[in-house]
């Protein structure tokens, strides 16, 4: 049995000149807590295009934090999460990802 899984854009951050940051708020249904999946994409797209193509995007982390902070930084990411981290993927050669988590 599979369940729906509806996404919804949260958040954009602009890293560079290339890549945008999309943040997207996850729902399985009513009976599930919201999660949060974070990918780069072209910066080149429009956001309807990510949103269009979201379900065959690889997330690179996902975490139940709706209070992530993102800051970019010269180019490099920098997520600071206070909560559960379900997946992290350092995913890219051209912009470093570093994250700080701890639980709640």
């Amino acid at each position: 049995m599979t369940f729906p899984v509806e996404h919804e854009l949260y958040k954009k951050v602009k890293i560079n000149n290339a890549v945008n940051l999309y943040v997207t708020q996850v729902s399985a249904g009513a009976m599930t807590s919201f999660s949060y999946h974070y990918y780069l994409y072209d910066a080149k797209k429009s956001d309807n295009d990510f949103m269009a193509n979201v379900k065959n995007e690889a997330a690179f982390m996902a975490t139940n934090d709706d209070k992530a902070i993102t800051e970019v930084k010269e180019g490099q990411l920098y997520l600071r999460v206070h909560g559960n981290v379900y997946s992290f993927r350092n995913v890219s050669d051209s912009v470093g990802i570093y994250l700080d988590a701890s639980p709640y």
